[in-house]
């Protein structure tokens, strides 16, 4: 009997797993621009990390080295002090930005997947202008 129950559990498991993958095939119309709305978000923390946050690390490191070599009571010590901290400021808003919208647009993402895929396992059919309305 035991085995059984087990049987049956293994058995509901991966027809749930079969019916979840098989779901974005039964509407194409919805579940593509959610995919891409997927893609675009995974590719959005790598792009700004490139764009921005690697390149204005760099230009602090080689204001840090720089300061390194000079006396800490000259005038471009004081310059490159005010330099290093307007990039630090510059790089706060950056990475705080990023955190605010990969939140929210990853929060939009899972009520938009959970709204397809309930209502395609639903049966109904809609595109996501419509599942948007």
């Amino acid at each position: 009997m035991a085995t059984k129950t087990i049987s049956t559990k293994t058995t509901s498991c991966f027809t749930f797993l079969k019916e979840a993958l098989v779901l974005p095939t039964r509407n194409p119309k919805l579940f593509a621009p959610i995919l891409i709305l997927l893609a675009a978000i995974a590719f959005l923390i790598p792009a700004v990390n490139v764009v921005f946050i690697q390149s204005l690390t760099a230009e602090m490191l080689r204001h840090l080295t720089e300061m390194q070599t000079n006396d800490p009571s000259s005038s471009a010590f004081a310059r490159l002090l005010e330099e290093v901290w307007q990039e630090t400021r510059e790089l706060i808003l950056i990475v705080v930005a990023l955190t605010v919208i990969t939140r929210a647009l990853v929060f939009a993402k899972q009520i938009l997947a959970f709204s397809a895929a309930s209502t395609t396992y639903s049966g109904d059919r809609h595109s996501l202008a419509e599942l948007l309305r």
